[in-house]
């Protein structure tokens, strides 16, 4: 064997070297640390950087039908049909059983605020409120059923409206197709569907009913008389501002008071329907500015921010739901109002 000259380990380790690294990683072995400080022979190239690993992609936005037809969905949808079913039964026996039909379709002629109309404008308020309380209610059973809020919102405003052209459609027949009163139907029903998508206004405004039956209404309802909601005179309709919705109006000790006051503009009309049992009774509008308790606020002082308990959770939520739409009697004060009355003639009785 021939000897190796001493200054030629240098030149074999790098060859090793290399012929290892040709060879793969799996003969690689670690080198062993060197028992000095390396002695740098010159310049070294940077080592190449370690490729960084790709990006993940942000998922796409899911959409209903990437969620499929739940068995949620479809329940929520059957409670729909079984909320209408019902409407329409209900508004069946109140407006068209034993009623006689028209000879063919009439179209309109009911008004919208005159004062020889037959509600004197309450009813176009009642229209209003009525699509907006069940778009939204119509929203909230879609939602609970695994529907996301807006097509819930579009679909039960949708829905919404679509019925209640269907019950004009009806009236054509039997009364008069009234596009104010369709024109109302949509305008509450596009109500209901911002205030769901917008939190900010919906905290900042409600659209509620003072009502209390008349004693005409209670003696009709003794006598089978379902139709409440053409009891108009004991009806009256509020558009209310939340003064606590305002950015830092009830922030201070002096004003916190005001977060129990609503500004509210407000109209009722009296002795147009029912008809009252007085035929000296003259129909009479009004239209007023006020305040309102705010009982929404009443109840976060009673329950608190959040309320703790399953009870109270539960209990605070339909309260604060309910109050969206119902003003109780007795909790409106008017402080600037504007009348008219019907002295020179009649009302057109439906």
């Amino acid at each position: 064997m021939a000897a190796v000259r001493p200054g030629s380990r240098g030149w074999l380790a790098m060859a090793a070297a290399a012929l290892v690294s040709a060879a793969g990683p799996s003969w690689a072995q670690p080198a062993p640390a060197p028992a000095g400080p390396p002695v740098v022979e010159g310049p070294t190239a940077p080592a190449p950087a370690a490729p960084s690993a790709p990006a993940a992609a942000a998922p796409a936005p899911t959409t209903e039908a990437d969620q499929g037809w739940t068995a949620g969905k479809l329940w929520s949808l059957g409670g729909l049909a079984g909320l209408y079913t019902g409407v329409g039964v209900w508004a069946y026996f109140a407006w068209y059983h034993g009623k006689p039909r028209n000879a063919g379709w009439e179209w309109n002629g009911d008004g919208l605020f005159g004062q020889k109309t037959y509600a004197g404008g309450s009813d176009k308020l009642g229209h209003f409120w009525s699509n907006h309380v069940i778009t939204r209610a119509t929203t909230e059973l879609l939602m609970t059923g695994g529907w996301r809020q807006v097509p819930a919102s579009v679909i039960a405003g949708s829905l919404c409206a679509f019925y209640f052209g269907l019950v004009e459609a009806k009236d054509a027949y039997y009364y008069q197709f009234s596009v104010g009163d369709f024109v109302a139907d949509v305008g509450g029903a596009a109500l209901g569907v911002l205030l769901i998508n917008r939190p900010d206004i919906d905290r900042l405004i409600d659209f509620r009913v003072d009502y209390w039956p008349t004693h005409e209404y209670r003696d009709g309802f003794m006598d089978g008389d379902v139709n409440f909601v053409e009891d108009y005179s004991g009806q009256t309709y509020l558009l209310a501002l939340h003064v606590s919705a305002l950015p830092g109006v009830t922030d201070s000790r002096w004003t916190r008071w005001a977060r129990y006051v609503d500004v509210v503009g407000g109209f009722q009309s009296v002795n147009y329907k029912p008809e009252p049992d007085d035929p000296d009774a003259i129909p009479s509008q009004h239209l007023f500015f006020g305040a309102a308790l705010n009982l929404q606020a009443v109840l976060e002082d009673l329950y608190g921010e959040p309320p703790e308990r399953g009870r109270a959770r539960t209990s605070h939520r339909i309260g604060h739901y309910v109050l969206e739409f119902v003003s109780p009697p007795y909790t409106t004060l008017r402080m600037a109002e504007a009348d008219r009355s019907l002295t020179d003639g009649r009302p057109d009785r439906q």
